[in-house]
């Protein structure tokens, strides 16, 4: 439907009205300035003539439209009013007197407002455009209400008609593997290729008796609502009775009370909205400050490790201060011992070191002299000894005659 667009270019009526006017007076006056325009000029001037066209084309509609309805009221006024006050008899004749009156009024209307047209033009006020212009919306809203409803039902339909397609399709489809699991598998013969009578019945006996379970448990619901539905005739017909049915004012109340639900509904829904967006922020805070505790604790793990590291060095710069204050102790005992043996320290004359040197000199001297006569005697020694063991070696076999003697 085209009722969005047509509202659209009814609410822009009222500003074009005065313009296409204005045209028409400046296009009557200045016929022969159309000759001295380019054609990109004309082509936009007969886009702007078109548009003015088609608003009042819509514009036309709309006020025909209204027209009609009022004429329609002052016809059902008029006959009222003759049904009223004209004579018993004469009621049947009045009625035709009327109807076949109003074309001639009619006529007699559309030529007198065509002699006025001709004259100058009658325009509507602004208020009465308003007034138009909200019945039509009206109206629009009235026709998209109810489209709204038709396809509404139309979808519901369509949907249940789907959904009961979609479930016999899957029923097909069950059958369908449930056939071809037992029969087509199971119940035909591997040597001549064809069905067994027996299992084919079989399956299609146990199939039938589950239809038939469905088919007894629908009709059982059905009776079921059916009765049902004659408790609530027959609660609705007491009601009646009694007094108890909801009146007008009822229905009015309830709706007020259903505004007033739906207001609170939609501020609680806004709360919600609001509070969702708040959980979200605080959330994203909460993801925020958690990421940041994380690196806190990864660097105070790192600087406890960091603590613990410069403790255990620090431990070794104390063991190893203390050792060093020891040592320090020590030779400061040393030094002490030194600098007294400096202090105390007496310098030999130089006849002392002269006579010292001399007795070293003549000691090497006679180490010398006595080193000397220790290799030759070494010597004498070896030759010695190379001559005895030549007479060990001569004499022998005497030695072994005199021990045998």
């Amino acid at each position: 439907m085209n009722s969005p667009a047509r509202l659209t270019d009814f609410a822009s009526l009222s500003s074009f009205t005065a313009s296409v006017g204005s045209t028409e007076e400046g296009n009557d006056d200045d016929d022969d300035a159309l000759e001295k325009l380019e054609d990109v000029q004309i082509e936009m001037l007969l886009e702007e003539v078109e548009k003015a066209n088609h608003i009042l084309g819509l514009e036309t509609e709309v006020f025909e439209r209204a027209l009609k309805k009022f004429e329609e009221k002052e016809q059902m006024s008029a006959a009222f009013f003759l049904k009223q006050f004209s004579p018993a008899g004469g009621s049947a004749g009045g009625d035709s007197q009327t109807g076949s009156a109003s074309p001639r009024t009619v006529r007699k209307r559309s030529k007198s407002r065509g002699n006025i047209g001709d004259r100058f033009v009658q325009r509507l006020t602004i208020e009465q455009k308003c007034d138009l212009a909200q019945k039509e919306i009206a109206r629009f809203r009235t026709e998209i209400k109810g489209t709204n409803e038709a396809s509404g039902k139309a979808i519901s339909l369509l949907k249940a008609v789907m959904k009961e397609a979609r479930d016999r399709a899957l029923s097909m489809k069950q059958d369908d593997q449930e056939f071809r699991r037992e029969i087509a598998k199971h119940a035909v013969n591997p040597v001549t290729r064809k069905v067994n009578p027996d299992k084919a019945a079989k399956f299609w006996m146990e199939r039938l008796q589950d239809l038939d379970a469905l088919n007894l448990k629908l009709r059982l619901k059905n009776t079921a609502l059916k009765i049902r539905r004659k408790r609530v005739v027959q609660t609705l017909r007491q009601q009646e009775e009694t007094g108890d049915v909801l009146m007008e004012i009822d229905f009015a109340q309830l709706a007020i009370e259903n505004q007033l639900y739906s207001q609170r509904i939609e501020e609680r829904n806004q709360d919600l909205i609001h509070l969702k967006l708040m959980t979200s922020r605080v959330l994203t805070v909460l993801n925020a400050y958690r990421q940041r505790l994380n690196a806190l604790l990864s660097e105070s793990r790192r600087l406890r490790a960091d603590i613990a590291v410069r403790l255990e060095l620090i431990r070794r710069i104390d063991n190893e201060t203390a050792i060093v204050e020891d040592e320090r102790g020590e030779a400061e005992k040393i030094n002490r011992h030194l600098i007294y043996q400096m202090e105390n320290f007496q310098v030999p004359e130089t006849s002392y070191y002269v006579e010292a040197k001399s007795d070293i000199y003549e000691l090497k001297k006679k180490l010398q002299i006595w080193q000397r006569k220790t290799e030759i005697t070494a010597m004498a020694l070896h030759t010695r000894r190379n001559v005895w063991h030549r007479i060990q070696n001569e004499c022998p076999p005497r030695q072994e005659v005199k021990t045998t003697a």
